[in-house]
């Protein structure tokens, strides 16, 4: 019999092959436990052993449920702060657009027209490039 340990599990492997004839078997098991059979060895060697087995499997696998729902509500919070961080953004530019465009023409209706006239401008070409602009990829 030949066993092997993968990090998810164990993976046991036996084969027979009969001399004399071309039949070869092989059983192929996979999982955390151990092979059925080789459950039935370690009970007949350690009573209690199967049970023991059965209990850290369970909790293994609480504990893997639990660390996958972190890993999910995670994702979830930087999804949820990453939008909340663009919307607020998006807000801030456009109080700042309203702010200088208005300042613009507040200039210009005093008699400083060139100011005013850079100020709309400048806004405007400001308020285009973030439109045409592409987004920065996370």
């Amino acid at each position: 019999m030949t066993a092997k340990h993968s990090p998810t599990g164990s993976q046991q492997v036996r084969a027979q092959a009969v001399s004399g004839e071309q039949a070869v078997q092989v059983e192929a098991f996979s999982g955390l436990l151990p092979h059925p059979e080789m459950l039935r060895q370690y009970e007949e060697l350690l009573p209690g052993a199967t049970e023991r087995f059965l209990n850290f499997v369970e909790k293994e696998q609480v504990n893997r449920n639990a660390l996958e729902q972190r890993d999910l509500d995670l994702q979830k919070l930087a999804i949820d702060n990453g939008h909340r961080d663009r919307q607020t953004g998006m807000w801030v530019a456009a109080g700042l657009a309203v702010t200088f465009g208005g300042a613009g023409i507040a200039c210009a209706f005093h008699g400083q027209q060139a100011i005013g006239l850079a100020l709309v401008v400048t806004t405007i070409g400001v308020v285009v490039n973030g439109f045409l602009r592409t987004p920065k990829k996370d």
